[in-house]
């Protein structure tokens, strides 16, 4: 499967509290992104990659999804992963799906989804 651009990604956004907690933990074969809602927009924020078998980008964006930061292939179990500024929504991505480095994640872009 080739690789695509953030704009043909499918976009599914975790509801409930389980679902928010695990991100993409213990999945395998995941050909879309995961946005994830925090209670509130803080830079305290803090992820993770225990249990995600591959590697991941986390684009972090503030409440009105701006992007404030992107932390590119994150590894499998790396520890805390943190955005730089406040952010309410982090969108975790297989980074095998997206070809980051066509896609435009430049910080202040707004996202539609």
């Amino acid at each position: 499967m080739a690789k695509k651009t953030l704009e043909h990604l499918s976009i599914k956004r975790a509801e409930g509290i389980l679902t928010k907690t695990l991100g993409l933990m213990f999945k395998k074969n995941v050909d879309y992104g995961l946005l994830i809602p925090f209670r509130n927009e803080s830079a305290k924020i803090k992820i993770h990659s225990h249990f995600v078998f591959f590697s991941f980008h986390a684009i972090f964006l503030d409440s009105e999804k701006r992007i404030v930061d992107v932390k590119k292939n994150i590894s499998p179990f790396s520890g805390q992963i943190s955005p730089d500024k406040p952010a309410r929504y982090v969108l975790e991505v297989p980074a095998d799906k997206i070809d980051i480095d066509e896609t435009d994640l430049s910080i202040g872009r707004k996202l539609e989804l």
